[in-house]
């Protein structure tokens, strides 16, 4: 069965222009399927951490975590790599890092997933940065959800949405997968390894047109100004509640489909309560710092006074 998986991952891969990618499977699940599902002669491959050990002796499986991505980052500049992969412990998560080792936001690549793909209907969770939302024509319709493979995967369903994306390295495709036995069906896959498959193939076109990871990822860092944080309080929702009246108060335009959001010309942000930890989240965008600034000031506030 491992086999099959893996072959049926590579399948999706096609690497048009060589390129030299680090892999760290974080002691989780995929070291027993990433290097069938990334055998290609133009790839040259060096893995980390492939033994699967739940006790994880190299780092957290966890790679949005502080220091999990340090020996990825190192590794890839020693090796002088194209690009960097890391995965979580069960391999529903993929984040990357590109050839100067520096992490590229995960909304950044779902912007590159979603122009190599080219999908006509796409699903975002409600904190994901307008480098997606704005980026594309009226050809391609993007939907809000909530967070989550439940809601999100449902999302696409409701809307025949054939891509969808998270913040925290989530990627879910609609694509036909073959059987066993029987006809082949069309499934919803969140799939770790599937998501570094399609980012190679997409880097690998950019590469054929002269640009390394790290200079087309540069085009959208500062296309917006981002702050993301998070706030312990002992009643969240009442503090989520509170937040939602004082924005109707005063007149601003409320959505409440995930905690509170609220877009303005120029910012917006979200509120919510995480759905893992005992937090209250807090997503904030704006066209400048100073109005970045000032936004995250007054949230914080806010948030403090509501506690």
């Amino acid at each position: 069965m491992k086999s099959v998986y893996a072959e049926f991952l590579n399948s999706f891969l096609d690497v048009s222009e060589p390129l030299k990618v680090v892999v760290d499977n974080s002691n989780g699940s995929t070291g027993e399927f990433a290097k069938g599902a990334f055998k290609h002669r133009a790839l040259e491959l060096k893995f980390l951490n492939d033994k699967p050990d739940g006790r994880f002796p190299a780092h957290g499986p966890n790679p949005l975590d502080h220091g999990s991505t340090t020996q990825l980052k190192k590794t890839v500049l020693k090796q002088k790599a194209d690009l960097g992969v890391i995965f979580d412990g069960d391999g529903d998560r993929a984040l990357f890092v590109d050839n100067l080792g520096r992490l590229i936001d995960q909304d950044i690549i779902s912007r590159l997933l979603i122009n190599y793909l080219k999908p006509k209907k796409v699903v975002i969770d409600t904190s994901t940065s307008d480098v997606v939302r704005k980026a594309f024509s009226k050809d391609i319709k993007v939907f809000a959800s909530k967070p989550g493979p439940y809601y999100i995967v449902g999302v696409m369903r409701a809307r025949g949405a054939s891509y969808g994306s998270e913040r925290s390295g989530h990627y879910y495709f609609h694509l036909k997968c073959p059987r066993l036995r029987g006809k082949p069906k069309y499934i919803y896959l969140n799939s770790g390894i599937l998501s570094a498959v399609f980012v190679i193939n997409a880097f690998s076109e950019i590469k054929k047109r002269g640009l390394t990871p790290a200079k087309w990822a540069n085009k959208f860092r500062t296309l917006y100004f981002r702050f993301r944080g998070e706030v312990n309080a002992k009643d969240r929702g009442v503090v989520v509640k509170k937040l939602i009246e004082h924005f109707r108060r005063s007149g601003k335009k409320v959505s409440t489909a995930d905690g509170i959001t609220v877009r303005e010309p120029g910012y917006w942000f979200n509120v919510r309560l995480s759905k893992t930890e005992s937090v209250i989240r807090i997503t904030a965008e704006a066209k400048d710092k100073k109005t970045l600034s000032a936004l995250r000031k007054n949230l914080i506030i806010l948030i403090k006074r509501f506690k």
